[in-house]
């Protein structure tokens, strides 16, 4: 990881490349009608979470600023992860969000829906766009591949998270990304944050 200017570390930046899935007509219309039932079915709070991650340009690492305040994208996704709706939230955000909020609904579908996930990532693996990057007190353009699949990544073994890996590993270098499964153990695996989004 690189120091901050205070101490904390960030971790390691790769290169990334991305770009949004592109519906075909009757999927596009399924998730046509998932968004209207989620306007229905989320709770408040839900809805607020949804919209961050819908919205927001900027794919934001759990911690960020010199302070590692929790970020918005980390705690909206978050609670779209408790959701009932969680399965319906995350596949209108890979289907319908900006860039960055397709990568936090990757990392959802990957818990929610696996086969989802292996059709839908082959696509963002080869996705050379860039996307603004908040990592501890780093503010960058990422390719969104690189986010994605990057080659030096930890492979998280099923059932295992990236807690265990590293303590597992101690002296390994620890590149993580979202295929691996490492980025989304690092989001959705950590301790409850004390603030809310």
């Amino acid at each position: 990881s690189r120091p901050c200017r205070d101490g904390t570390a960030a971790w390691p930046r790769r290169k990334t490349a991305a770009a949004a899935w592109p519906p075909h007509s009757a999927k596009l219309f399924s998730m046509t009608v998932i968004a209207l039932l989620l306007a229905l079915t989320l709770t408040p709070h839900e809805q607020a979470a949804m919209h961050q991650l819908m919205t927001t340009r900027t794919f934001e690492y759990p911690h960020i600023g010199a302070a590692g305040t929790a970020s918005n994208g980390f705690l909206a996704l978050r609670v779209l992860a408790k959701s009932k709706n969680a399965d319906a939230a995350f596949k209108e955000l890979v289907a319908h969000a900006a860039l960055a909020g397709q990568l936090y609904g990757l990392m959802g579908v990957s818990r929610t829906d696996p086969a989802f996930f292996r059709t839908v990532i082959e696509h963002y693996k080869e996705l050379n766009e860039p996307v603004s990057v908040e990592n501890g007190c780093m503010i960058m353009s990422e390719q969104v591949a690189i986010i994605v699949h990057d080659h030096r990544a930890v492979r998280l073994p099923a059932g295992t998270t990236l807690t265990q890996w590293l303590a597992a590993n101690p002296k390994t270098p620890a590149f993580v990304d979202i295929a691996g499964g490492g980025l989304t153990s690092l989001f959705l695996d950590a301790p409850e944050p004390d603030e809310t989004p």
